[in-house]
């Protein structure tokens, strides 16, 4: 690392991505956290390594599928994002043999044929109709996936595709699709969701036997909180450090996180904006409260 100049601060206490950061103008500064590469904490590995294992399968007739569940903010697109990372060539985590993988993220109000259509697409068919594909045309398509398609297909809120407004038959309708696209394509499905998600897998015997259910569990309070504590105050750039990983502040941090990663990052953001507007230093308690950072309990209580 390149030594600061003569009258410099060092900024010892951040990353090196960091320490360039914290002259720039407000704007970088206050969007840098969300920069941050993703750190996996210890209760997250059991659920990647059962995403491994189901990516070095062959194509199986009746492939088995991993769903993760979690609450809004838990981190779980983040995961996904390390598992699909990891299946890629040179990822930390590479297997031997990269795996053709596909990452498909459910925006609210997604239908079953929006999934299929960017399914087919996604693959880089160069067959394909221009009209927009429907989930009838998946079996028709089939064939040529078992041999051209992605070895993994990961869905990333998927409860979307069971929580359509304005649909009563949105479940029964979504279900054979997603049994149709594991089944028919032989390619295991490594779904991202909330509770909605598992409700409606659980409502066919036939998908839920086909289904391995893991929750992501947050953060425990102690050493693992306090280790992302230290890992994300290198992100934040800041002169001075913030020493997050004090009793009483780390204590403040996992009362209004819940242990939740994403809730933690959200906080310090609040608090970092809040910081860099008034030209503060470090983080503090008192400067977080005047932030008006809110427990993901004490918010939905505002909203109502």
């Amino acid at each position: 690392m390149t030594a600061p100049l003569f009258g410099q601060p060092a900024y010892e206490h951040l990353s090196p991505e960091t320490r360039a950061v914290v002259g720039m103008n407000s704007k970088v500064r206050e969007d840098w956290l969300y920069q941050m590469p993703f750190f996996a904490y210890d209760a997250m590995w059991p659920i990647f390594n059962e995403a491994m294992f189901l990516a070095r399968q062959p194509r199986l007739p009746r492939p088995h599928n991993l769903l993760i569940e979690g609450p809004t903010n838990s981190g779980k697109s983040a995961l996904l994002a390390l598992i699909a990372a990891a299946l890629k060539p040179g990822g930390d985590h590479a297997l031997d043999h990269p795996v053709p993988v596909m990452l498909y993220k459910c925006a609210s109000g997604v239908r079953r044929d929006d999934l299929v259509d960017g399914f087919l697409r996604g693959s880089g068919l160069e067959i394909l109709p221009r009209r927009r594909l429907r989930a009838g045309d998946l079996i028709h398509y089939a064939p040529i996936m078992r041999l051209r398609g992605p070895r993994v297909v990961l869905i990333d809120e998927v409860h979307n595709l069971f929580s359509r407004a304005g649909s009563k038959h949105t479940v029964t309708d979504t279900i054979p699709t997603l049994r149709d696209l594991s089944m028919q394509c032989q390619v295991p499905l490594i779904a991202a969701g909330v509770k909605k998600a598992l409700y409606a897998i659980q409502s066919d015997p036939q998908l839920e036997n086909r289904f391995t259910v893991m929750r992501l569990p947050p953060l425990q309070s102690g050493a693992p909180f306090v280790r992302m504590l230290m890992a994300f105050e290198r992100w934040l750039p800041l002169p001075e450090p913030s020493q997050l990983r004090q009793p009483a502040f780390a204590q403040y941090l996992y009362d209004l996180s819940g242990g939740w990663i994403g809730e933690l990052k959200d906080v310090l953001h609040r608090g970092l904006r809040y910081a860099i507007q008034h030209q503060t230093p470090c983080l503090i308690v008192d400067l977080m409260q005047a932030a008006g950072c809110l427990s993901a309990k004490e918010r939905r209580a505002v909203d109502i």
